[in-house]
């Protein structure tokens, strides 16, 4: 199911023309225009989220928010200005709100992050939404997928055209400077179902060894690692061992 905003619908339907052919994958789409985490008295994605998770209504949560969360948040009678610091800290409670819903049901999630926008102020913006995304994401152990970088040009600046996912030229954005084209959907798609697989029947996962097995350090209280963003972290301290295939051997000692 993808959840999130109008930037969400359009990644649905290119998600949808992704999975076409595939018979294990299906694509809900839960996206509702103008909403996000800043104005629960518009559309309350905590409650929703709830009630899709009582519903059981799927099996691996997309989510891509964010884009109308440039506003004011109403907490407790105050009125907290957009990205102010109270801002954030409200904000990611209600990410964490969100996410730990999801985390409790056991539903494997894939977070999308937000792309720069046309607009240099809408930009900055939601490039300091998208890293509270990301700390949220991370934290409750969920896949982020950063695409930032894949809406770029070669200066580091906006673009509103790129590569598609045949390497072609293409118009990737609309004209609003915001929303993509079918073109620019397919390459978020694309970048997504990289995540996707790791959760559909019939993708290739991952087993993490615990470096400690077997040591008297074993019993110690350590973080719960899920997820491809924590097994990344857990990279520090032990092997990531994939599931498929024979693990590569050394041929030969490296001589001084």
């Amino acid at each position: 199911a993808v959840f999130g905003d109008s930037l969400a619908a359009d990644v649905a339907k290119a998600l949808d023309r992704f999975y076409a052919d595939d018979p294990n994958v299906a694509i809900l789409p839960q996206a509702v225009g103008s909403s996000g985490f800043a104005r629960p008295d518009y559309f309350d994605w905590n409650k929703a989220i709830g009630q899709q998770i009582t519903a059981n209504s799927f099996d691996v949560a997309v989510v891509m928010i964010g884009v109308n969360d440039r506003q004011s948040i109403s907490q407790d009678g105050k009125s907290l200005k957009s990205l102010t610091d109270e801002w954030k800290a409200a904000y990611s409670a209600r990410l964490a709100g969100f996410l730990d819903q999801l985390r409790a049901a056991n539903k494997p999630v894939v977070w999308i992050g937000l792309p720069p926008m046309a607009a240099p102020q809408l930009s900055a913006a939601m490039n300091q939404v998208s890293s509270l995304e990301r700390l949220a994401a991370f934290g409750s152990g969920a896949e982020f997928v950063d695409i930032y970088d894949k809406f770029l040009d070669e200066d580091g600046n906006y673009s509103q055209s790129g590569p598609d996912v045949n390497g072609q030229p293409a118009l990737m954005r609309r004209n609003d400077g915001v929303h993509f084209t079918n073109a620019g959907a397919d390459k978020v798609a694309l970048y997504a179902s990289q995540s996707i697989r790791l959760f559909a029947r019939g993708g290739a996962g991952v087993a993490i060894t615990d470096p400690l097995a077997g040591t008297d350090a074993a019993a110690l209280l350590r973080p719960p690692y899920q997820g491809l963003g924590q097994s990344k972290l857990l990279q520090l301290a032990g092997a990531v061992v994939p599931l498929t295939g024979a693990q590569p051997r050394a041929e030969s000692l490296i001589e001084a």
